[in-house]
C-alpha cells in the first residue's frame, strides 16, 4: 500500500540508514532531515516548565532535583553516586550563597546563561528518563528559567524595599523547593 503515514514517534535521532543485512545503504533525501515531533505527554511539558521555573530561580536547583531520583534512565554519568552528591551539595551552596552581599545578578550574562542551560538541561534529563524526546522539554525548560529569573529578580527587588531582603529570599528558595518537588512526582 505504499508508504506508511502514520506519525512517528516524539525523537530526534537521526535515520541509521543500516540495510537489512547491516551494511550501510545511501540514505534517502525523505531520510535526511531531522524532524521534530510534538511532544504528547503534557505531564512532561509541565515538569520540565515547574524545573525550568526552580532553575531560574536557584539554578541548580532543577538538575539536582532529578538527579537526586537516581532514575536508572539518566545517562551513566548522571548515575554515580560522587555526580549525585556533587550536584545536591551544589544546591545546597547556592542556597546560602544567595544570602550574601556580594552573590551577582541573576540577570548578568553568566547568570542568565547557566540558568537557561540548566533549565534546558534538568528538563531534557528528565524528558530522557520518561524515553520522550527532550528538545521540546528542553525549550520549555529554558524558557521557563528565563521567565523566572526576570519575575524573581524583579519581585524580589520590590518586596526587598519593605521586608529584609534574607527573608524574601527565603521565601524565593521555598518556592523554588516547590516548583522542583512539583516538576519531580
Amino acid at each position: 500500500m505504499g508508504r506508511d503515514s502514520r506519525p512517528r514517534a516524539p525523537s530526534l535521532r537521526p535515520p541509521t540508514g543500516l540495510h537489512a543485512t547491516g551494511w550501510r545503504r545511501p540514505l534517502r533525501p525523505e531520510e535526511l532531515s531531522w524532524q521534530v515531533t510534538a511532544c504528547d505527554d503534557h505531564m512532561l511539558l509541565v515538569s520540565s516548565l515547574f524545573l525550568g521555573a526552580a532553575s531560574g530561580l536557584r539554578s541548580q536547583l532543577g538538575v539536582a532535583t532529578v538527579v537526586a531520583r537516581s532514575n536508572p534512565a539518566l545517562p551513566l554519568v548522571f548515575r554515580n553516586s560522587w555526580t549525585r552528591r556533587l550536584l545536591v551539595v551544589a544546591a545546597a551552596g547556592e542556597l546560602v550563597a544567595d544570602k550574601l552581599p556580594n552573590t551577582p545578578s541573576r540577570l548578568s550574562p553568566p547568570g542568565i546563561a547557566g540558568r537557561l542551560a540548566l533549565g534546558a538541561l534538568a528538563a531534557g534529563l528528565l524528558a530522557h528518563t520518561r524515553d520522550a524526546s527532550w528538545f521540546p522539554a528542553a525549550v520549555v525548560g529554558a524558557s521557563s528559567a528565563a521567565v523566572a529569573a526576570k519575575v524573581g529578580h524583579d519581585a524580589r527587588a520590590r518586596l526587598a524595599q519593605r521586608v529584609p531582603d534574607p527573608a524574601v529570599a527565603v521565601v524565593e528558595d521555598a518556592l523554588a523547593l516547590a516548583l522542583a518537588a512539583a516538576a519531580s512526582r
